[in-house]
């Protein structure tokens, strides 16, 4: 009997966490299960799912928590957190990184669009991070960055699509196009994996810091023709290399489908481009 009972306690205490496991809605207006998105990461514990309902959320410097994941209901291009110019989008700092960051678009800030500091083998995918200084920055990350569009990196050398400091992590299917920096820099010796990544058009340079990784594993550097960049329209033209079935074994490069007629917006001149990110 108490053989048995010893084996029900051990199970029960591994069911803890699952059991205690908790969905929050959250939606533009303030309603749902918290009020804001930072209030969810708040109230949240380990094991949690935050949900963003769509729309436009306005809130910058998120403070993630670890081990919670913060996922939108219907994808990025109607689930939109809006930075307003202020400091960063999401942050997970010291090890407090959420587990997924997934079908979002960040936007609009004066840092960095996604910050993981720590973040281990955390997971951020089918976002798109627009018009910040630094649209991922990674230390000491070693997950997984898939389908993912990283553009508008402002005008200085940190103005980057993807920065990455003693940290490799993966970049599967991602997009890293027309930054005022480069397209991926690393800032220590450790280098990240890239499969099936576009990296095009960036002032600094495609590459800083690691070997150029183009025509390797899929990797391409061709214009991903956006439906309209300088409308922030970041949806692919159907004739873009990024598109389904132009590059077989790579499927969809980025986070958003084709999305416009046969005929995209003509490329922006980078003297264009500076300007939509000028304060």
């Amino acid at each position: 009997m108490s053989r048995c009972l010893l084996m029900l306690l051990a199970i029960a205490t591994l069911a803890v966490p699952q059991a205690l496991a908790r969905d929050w809605y959250v939606n533009p207006d303030g309603s749902g299960d918290a009020p804001t998105i930072q209030a969810a990461f708040t109230a949240s514990a380990a094991g949690d799912v935050i949900h963003l309902r769509p729309g436009t959320f306005y809130e910058h410097d998120i403070v993630a928590k670890a081990y919670v994941e913060l996922r939108s209901v219907s994808g990025p291009e109607v689930t939109i957190i809006d930075s307003e110019g202020g400091g960063k989008g999401i942050v997970g700092y010291e090890y407090n990184a959420p587990l997924a960051v997934e079908g979002i678009t960040i936007m609009n800030g004066d840092n960095e669009g996604i910050s993981l500091e720590g973040g281990g083998s955390q997971v951020i995918r089918s976002c798109v991070v627009w018009n910040f200084s630094v649209g991922v920055y990674g230390r000491y990350f070693e997950g997984i960055v898939a389908d993912v569009t990283s553009v508008g990196g402002r005008v200085r050398p940190s103005g980057s699509g993807f920065s990455l400091s003693h940290c490799s992590p993966t970049l599967v299917n991602c997009i890293s196009a027309f930054n005022g920096g480069y397209g991926i820099v690393t800032w220590t010796a450790d280098v990240p994996t890239l499969r099936c990544c576009c990296v095009y058009g960036n002032a600094g340079g495609d590459f800083e810091g690691m070997p150029d990784p183009t025509g390797q594993d899929g990797n391409i550097s061709l214009d991903p023709l956006f439906c309209d960049l300088a409308g922030g329209d970041l949806h692919l033209a159907p004739a873009s290399p990024c598109a389904p079935g132009e590059n077989p074994s790579c499927g969809l490069i980025g986070a958003l489908p084709v999305g416009c007629g046969s005929t995209p917006v003509g490329e922006a001149t980078w003297g264009a481009v500076k300007a939509m990110f000028r304060q």
